[in-house]
């Protein structure tokens, strides 16, 4: 039973054994460090010997046998293997004995292995022992390690720090360094721009003047702006009188290049070589490099300091044209000299070749000012253009105003205009600038001689025109001058009739125009594009006024001399070809003329004597003398609107209502006589049944007056056609014309047809009467035009 007790107990202790580091709830879990302990005992205990007294076979065997198999059957094989010894068990109690020795050495023999695990693990136990002493002291060097790396650390770490920091002051400083070195920079560039301002081998049109001004610029700068600098003020002076010592180098150089220039050509123009203009230019030209360099210095630093660049620049400037004034003037003058010589009486030639003269001398001038300064619009440049151009007008301007000849004076602006203003100096407005100003205040001066002459011309030779007999031989003039032209188309062999009856009548000749009415027109185109569209619009009023008077005027003389109808179309024609002739003129003939209306001042001094005298003399606002101060004493301001082209038109319509009206007349006389008597009758309140009544009214005298009628249609109706041909020419206008008179004398017959038809006649009355009816007479009319005399090219 001890024996399966044991096997239990060892079962036992085998399965918690197995159970110390099971998968899944161990009983005693060990760690990484404890397993990796109990591996190295375990393979050391593998290699133990094993005990003295097991050292033989039978031993051996036994112990073997018992590690191996430990069950009952084990131990009574056993106990039969000792049985057959040599012991001899005589008693039970010897076998008792010896069977509880046997048991007692089995149990012995079993323990053993245990005893010796025992023992490795006490070993084992020790040596822990020994490494956990050791692994105490290896952790003590440790935190004595660590302690030691700690105070290193800090050691180290303030030391990196205090190495940050002086980094830190060293940057500060050496930036401090170089502020002060920035902010001394100036004060110290001053002793030396001071030193090398001062040195006898400074040359101005070298490029170290150019670093040294920029140097002095920038120090002047710097110090101007940090005033609060301790003495910055005085460097600033310092700084000044260093600039005015470089401008003082710089206007040395400048004045005297230029003058050697200008005294070399000075003697070049007085030696062999003569005036020679290219001697002017080339002189100045050769300096050009040396000086160019130093004013575009000065031009650059123009805006900086206290104005010494800039002053310097002009002076170089004035000096300049000073110069060349005094080269040029004498030779300007005496070229202008030589042109007036040349062109005496040539206006026209004068101007053109002087204003030539002037713009080729402006371009040259401006293109050598410019190859010295950048500044092409200077006022010392404009300046002496000015006085060059300035000889010219002075020698231009009396022979101007003492021209009277209308084509001269529109030539010479044609010539200002055009030429010289619009191709000249709108292509080179800069060059010309002062010739611009020459020739437009010599333009102002032609336009107002312009206008003078034309008022007078308009004035003396249109308004006060007195008309000359063969002015008014109309129309003998254009009878003559249509034979001559047949008589010379015949010697020719030209078939063709001289009146064409489309425009090409002898009134339509230019030279057969009404004296005023041709002198009107040229006047009008010569101003037209040569003063301004308001002047022209004024004039061009005036002109057509005093035109249309003086063809009326003419009109009237014709009339009393010939014919009214000749005078009308006589007029009628004149004002067809004015109102053609104006119409190319892109303008607006309408003026405003103000005037003053005293009309309220004449009838409120009128008022003072007649229905306000007794209130003369009344106190308070009744008073006439203050009503008359209050209300009558301010005349009224009225515009009036004047339009030249609707009077022509005006004057147009009444004259072919005139014409038309006398032509009905002298068709239709006698119609239109018995016409006015029988409306003279019916407004004395005569009835009109009782019309045949009367004594003029009778059928036989009314038969008279038709047939009178009748004749004097066909006799004067051809008479009218050739008189309408002969002045116009032109079917159409003749057409507009004639049919109204057509009309009016159809209306008459008409008309009187009527007053018969309701005057009390009887049907064989109206027959013995024979008025004709309105078809009959536009028949009639139609056969006295086709039987009028006709030009040779209409009777073929």
């Amino acid at each position: 039973m001890a024996a399966d007790v044991a096997g239990e107990e060892a079962k036992v202790v085998r399965g918690r054994l197995l159970q110390w580091e099971a998968g899944d709830r161990p009983l005693a879990p060990l760690s990484a460090a404890q397993q990796d302990t109990l591996f190295e005992l375990m393979e050391a205990a593998a290699h133990q010997p094993l005990p003295q007294h097991l050292a033989d076979g039978d031993e051996e065997e036994l112990a073997v046998n018992v590690e191996e198999d430990e069950s009952d059957d084990a131990l009574v094989t056993n106990f039969r293997r000792v049985s057959k010894g040599a012991v001899c068990l005589e008693t039970a109690l010897e076998a008792l004995e010896w069977l509880g020795a046997a048991e007692g050495q089995l149990d012995s023999q079993k323990a053993a292995p245990f005893r010796l695990y025992r023992g490795q693990l006490e070993e084992r136990r020790r040596e822990c022992s020994l490494l956990l002493d050791r692994l105490a002291k290896a952790l003590e060097q440790l935190d004595l390690l660590q302690g030691q790396f700690t105070s290193v650390s800090g050691k180290t770490s303030a030391l990196h720090e205090l190495s940050e920091q002086l980094m830190a002051d060293q940057g500060r400083l050496g930036a401090l360094e170089a502020a002060l070195e920035h902010r001394l920079r100036p004060f110290l560039e001053v002793d030396a721009l001071a030193f090398q301002l001062n040195s006898p081998t400074l040359a101005v049109n070298s490029e170290n003047f150019g670093v040294l001004l920029d140097r002095l610029d920038d120090a002047t700068d710097y110090l101007e702006e940090h005033e609060n600098f301790k003495e910055s003020r005085a460097y600033l002076s310092r700084c000044a009188t260093l600039r005015a010592r470089a401008v003082a180098l710089a206007r040395s150089f400048l004045l005297q290049t230029l003058a050697g220039a200008a005294s070399e050509a000075a003697q070049g123009s007085n030696s062999a070589e003569g005036n020679s203009f290219a001697l002017f230019y080339g002189r100045f030209q050769a300096v050009v490099p040396r000086v160019r360099g130093v004013v575009a210095l000065l031009e650059t630093r123009r805006s900086r300091g206290t104005g010494e660049y800039g002053a310097l620049l002009a002076q170089a400037q004035q000096h300049l044209v000073g110069l060349r004034e005094s080269l040029l003037a004498p030779s300007v003058r005496a070229s202008v000299n030589d042109l007036l010589s040349t062109h005496r009486g040539d206006h026209c030639g004068l101007v053109r070749a002087a204003c030539a003269f002037l713009v080729h001398l402006s371009r040259d001038e401006h293109q050598l000012f410019s190859q010295f300064f950048d500044e092409p619009n200077s006022p010392a440049l404009t300046a002496y253009l000015e006085v060059l151009c300035n000889s010219l007008y002075d020698e231009l301007r009396p022979l101007i105003i003492h021209i009277n000849h209308l084509e001269t004076l529109a030539e010479l602006c044609s010539i200002l205009r055009l030429e010289m203003l619009e191709e000249h100096v709108q292509a080179n407005p800069e060059p010309l600038a002062a010739f611009g100003k020459l020739a437009w205040q010599l333009l102002q001066d032609v336009q107002e001689r312009l206008v003078f002459r034309a008022h007078l011309y308009l004035k003396t030779d249109i308004e006060q025109y007195r008309a000359a007999p063969g002015d008014l031989a109309y129309p003998e003039k254009l009878e003559m001058m249509e034979s001559i032209a047949l008589s010379l188309q015949q010697e020719g062999g030209d078939k063709q009739t001289p009146c064409s009856r489309t425009g090409s009548s002898p009134a339509d000749l230019h030279g057969m125009w009404f004296p005023t009415v041709r002198r009107t027109l040229a006047c009008l185109s010569r101003l037209y594009r040569c003063v301004d569209r308001a002047i022209f619009q004024g004039l061009s009023q005036e002109a057509l006024s005093a035109c249309v008077k003086s063809v009326h005027d003419a009109a009237t003389a014709i009339a009393v001399a010939k014919t009214p109808i000749d005078a009308e179309l006589f007029e009628v024609k004149h004002l067809l070809i004015l109102r053609e002739q104006i119409a190319p003129f892109q303008v607006d003939f309408t003026i405003r003329e103000t005037s003053l209306d005293f009309s309220q001042v004449r009838s409120a001094a009128a008022g003072l004597f007649t229905s306000n005298k007794g209130r003369i003399f009344t106190f308070g606002s009744t008073n006439a003398l203050l009503e008359l101060i209050l209300a009558g004493s301010k005349p009224q301001v009225k515009e009036n609107v004047r339009d030249s082209r609707k009077e022509v038109d005006r004057q147009l319509k009444m004259s072919c209502e005139a014409l038309i009206t006398h032509a009905t007349s002298h068709l239709a006389q006698p119609i239109l006589g018995i016409l006015n008597k029988v409306r003279e009758y019916q407004e004395a309140g005569g009835a009109a049944s009782d019309l045949h009544k009367q004594e003029w009214a009778r059928p036989d005298r009314l038969a008279e007056v038709v047939s009178a009628g009748l004749r004097q249609l066909k006799a004067h109706l051809p008479s009218l056609q050739r008189s309408l041909q002969l002045y116009l020419a032109n079917r159409e206008t003749e057409f507009i014309l004639f049919r109204p008179v057509k009309n009016n004398v159809v209306g008459s017959f008409v008309a009187l047809q009527q007053a018969l038809a309701s005057g009390g006649y009887t049907a064989d009355q109206l027959l013995e009467i024979g008025c004709p009816s309105a078809e009959q007479v536009s028949v009639q009319l139609s056969l006295a035009t086709l039987a009028a005399p006709q030009p040779e090219k209409d009777q073929q």
